[in-house]
């Protein structure tokens, strides 16, 4: 199961490297992310998903090096915060039958 630690492990490893740029560390409410430009100026994303859906485009820094649950909390504050919050299950589910998924 991914978790914070690992997120904060690249974040780390890429904030070291002088060829690294634009390093971002952010929540969408359903996940938290961190984007950075590599050597050659692509934009990459890593990311881990909360259990929570909520509509985007959304995007707020986070501090990654509280703890777990204080990331996780404003992650969850975020995602609450907006009209068509839920869980991920339920989000899942609810497209599971407007798409006549059947598994």
């Amino acid at each position: 199961m991914p978790v914070l630690a690992a997120v904060r492990a690249v974040r780390d490893r890429v904030g070291a490297d002088d060829d690294v740029t634009e390093l971002l560390c952010a929540t969408h409410g359903n996940a938290v992310s961190i984007y950075f430009r590599d050597p050659e100026g692509n934009r990459l994303e890593v990311f881990l998903d909360t259990p929570w859906y909520c509509e985007q485009p959304l995007r707020e820094p986070i501090d990654l090096d509280q703890s777990d649950e204080a990331v996780m909390g404003a992650a969850e504050a975020l995602a609450r915060s907006r009209p068509r919050f839920r869980s991920r299950a339920q989000w899942i589910s609810e497209m599971e039958q407007l798409m006549g998924y059947k598994a």
